[in-house]
């Protein structure tokens, strides 16, 4: 069984990252065509190794999210509601701005890759 730099095993890398619908697809170079770009370029939505791939990977990421977004006892507009309160410690205001970032963090993740996933799948 072939394994890259990384010690990924092709099948290892295709059960974890790649739904069944594209494991037939050859993974072998993946981690070598990533190997050695920039952090810019990395970076950047056109880095792609395979749209297919990119596509399912973006779904999969934009429903990551969405679910984290479920885990919180509050909405963030709830959260920027009780920020308004004048009454709340100090404590309490620190929480509440950090688990209101946290959901402004996913609130944006999705949104770009929602705006990514219909770029895709054209």
């Amino acid at each position: 069984m072939s394994r890259c730099r990384h010690g990924f095993s092709e099948s290892a890398f295709c059960s974890v990252f790649v739904p069944e619908t594209y494991a037939d697809t050859d993974f072998e170079n993946v981690c070598d065509a990533l190997q050695g770009k920039p952090l810019d370029q990395l970076c950047s939505w056109d880095c792609g190794v395979d749209p297919a791939v990119d596509a399912s990977v973006a779904r999969t990421a934009l429903g990551l999210c969405a679910i984290a977004l479920t885990y919180f006892p509050t909405k963030l507009e709830e959260d920027k509601v009780k920020l308004k309160d004048a009454a709340l410690t100090p404590d309490a205001r620190a929480a509440i701005q950090f688990r209101a970032g946290k959901k402004q963090v996913l609130a944006d993740a999705i949104a770009s890759l929602r705006v990514r996933v219909e770029h895709l799948s054209k």
